[in-house]
């Protein structure tokens, strides 16, 4: 990674990120093994999975970031994360699908013109990057905020839309500072893996202290529209 300054406790933020990360999937992991498990609880627990490998990856090698097939399985992550929250806002399922499949297209597409690239890379990689990035951004920080108002859910709520803003400047950062549109300096690599540990923790805190989220005990028929 870019710049190798910042000693001290913070030259062990990559695997502080890493740790928080990990045990993110593990909780995950944990409860979506209850007796009834739900839609949201397979979209979380796979976008935990996606998610873990793709900070393992650049946090090892930042130049990955810039990798588009590290981009799209990025991109899936944050897919598979707004599916959860949707699908706990959409009790009755009527969004949830279009949704997944409007961002699964827009993912393979993303893949498919980089795998050609030249022309069919240039063309079509970053608008098919933003039209499925938006949207899924747009569930990660509204999906809580709506779920905390209107279902309840507690202000621990907060916590993933604060980590989600934290991951998504990591990983501008480390796009920017690999590519040398940004400059950081000797202190790039401890400033995004402190980014990186501290959005995952943010999102660890999130699942932790709002229990209804990964709750296996509530038939679907009982869940309002």
């Amino acid at each position: 990674m870019p710049g190798g300054g910042g000693g001290g406790f913070l030259q062990y933020m990559d695997s502080m990120a890493m740790a928080f990360g990990f045990l993110l999937f593990l909780w995950i992991l944990h409860h979506a093994c209850g007796r009834c498990v739900k839609l949201h609880h397979g979209a979380f627990l796979s976008g935990s999975m996606v998610s873990l490998i793709v900070v393992f990856l650049v946090g090892r090698k930042a130049e990955l970031a810039l990798d588009p097939f590290v981009g799209a399985m990025a991109l899936l992550a944050g897919l598979l994360y707004a599916t959860g929250f949707l699908a706990l806002i959409d009790g009755r399922r009527r969004l949830t699908p279009y949704f997944v499949a409007y961002g699964m297209v827009g993912i393979l597409g993303y893949a498919l013109a980089a795998h050609y690239g030249n022309v069919t890379g240039a063309v079509w990689q970053m608008p098919l990057l933003w039209m499925t990035a938006i949207p899924s951004g747009a569930v990660l920080l509204g999906g809580p905020v709506w779920l905390m108002s209107r279902k309840g859910d507690g202000s621990h709520a907060l916590w993933v839309p604060l980590g989600t803003i934290l991951l998504y400047a990591a990983f501008y950062y480390m796009v920017g500072t690999t590519n040398g549109t940004i400059a950081l300096g000797d202190n790039a690599s401890s400033l995004i893996n402190t980014l990186l540990a501290a959005g995952y923790l943010c999102h660890l805190l999130g699942f932790v202290l709002v229990r209804r989220w990964l709750a296996a005990d509530r038939p679907d028929a009982a869940e309002p529209a």
